[in-house]
């Protein structure tokens, strides 16, 4: 039971490749029913009608963001975006970068009078 195995269907529908258990989680290490050791290299890849909610919160009461979109309208290409947490992770970067907005500045210098 240590071979990895690659899912039959991975494009957002796993099952076993064993024994076609259809009731595995995403990033789930070993079948329940044989044991089997699941590889989720590029398995992990989900429908792009699948919704995927951003929320960003600066610590104040009510000063919350949140988005709602499909991965297809984030670009999500299940054949290219092999590991969706590093592609969720850019995108919500990305998203929330047009939310956040900072600096800072010196009020006057040593010196200065």
């Amino acid at each position: 039971m240590n071979k990895k195995h690659k899912p039959k269907y991975p494009h957002g529908y796993p099952t076993c490749p064993v024994c076609e258990n259809e009731e595995l989680e995403p990033g789930q290490k070993f079948c329940d029913i044989c044991g089997s050791e699941l590889e989720w290299k590029g398995a992990r890849a989900m429908n792009p009608q699948t919704k995927v909610t951003f929320k960003l919160t600066i610590g104040f009461p009510g000063a919350v963001q949140t988005d709602t979109f499909s991965l297809h309208d984030l670009g999500y290409d299940p054949e290219t975006d092999t590991d969706i947490d590093k592609f969720l992770e850019d995108q919500w970067n990305e998203w929330k970068d047009e939310f956040v907005d900072g600096g800072w500045n010196i009020e006057g210098s040593k010196g200065d009078e």
